[in-house]
């Protein structure tokens, strides 16, 4: 466990479970093999994970940006208050997806699903194989899922 208030926060090479927080530091994971949980209340969240099982990424005001290989029991959430939030998932896809936001925009790369708009929030369900695996994740302001490519600034529907 790595916890600073205003630091921030950098691993590589690293396996097995990593909880990392900090107040207002950005959070960058690189080359990880396990589960992770990343919090951070004004940072950006930055991960590159393979054999992912469990991954929580939350941030206040920060991005949420996620490139990962996930095992073929993976639990995910990601979430943020008024951040975007990205991910990038390769290896085997056989999941369940579900995707919330009040102001941002949802865009899909991994299955033809589309967003639907109803009282005034944005969402967007979908499945990718047999459903096996279920990652999701909520945003106020953006989201966008994608087989091996991401915008990472300008996310937008496809």
């Amino acid at each position: 466990s790595i916890k600073t208030v205003s630091g921030s926060i950098e691993t590589t090479n690293t396996s097995g479970t990593v909880q990392a927080n900090s107040a207002s530091g950005d959070i960058g994971v690189r080359d990880h093999q396990g589960d992770l949980v990343i919090e951070t209340l004004s940072g950006d969240i930055d991960i590159e994970a393979r054999l992912v099982g469990h991954l929580r990424g939350a941030s206040i005001s920060g991005d949420v940006m996620i490139e990962a290989e996930f095992s073929q029991n993976v639990s995910a959430e990601l979430t943020t208050v008024s951040g975007d939030i990205g991910v990038n998932i390769g290896g085997p896809l056989d999941l369940k997806f579900r995707v919330n936001s009040n102001s941002g925009d949802i865009g899909n790369g991994l299955s033809e699903d589309e967003v639907v708009n109803e009282f005034g929030m944005r969402s967007l369900q979908g499945q990718v194989g047999s459903g096996a695996s279920y990652p999701c994740g909520d945003a106020l302001c953006g989201c966008h899922l994608a087989y091996h490519s991401i915008a990472r600034h300008h996310l937008t529907d496809p």
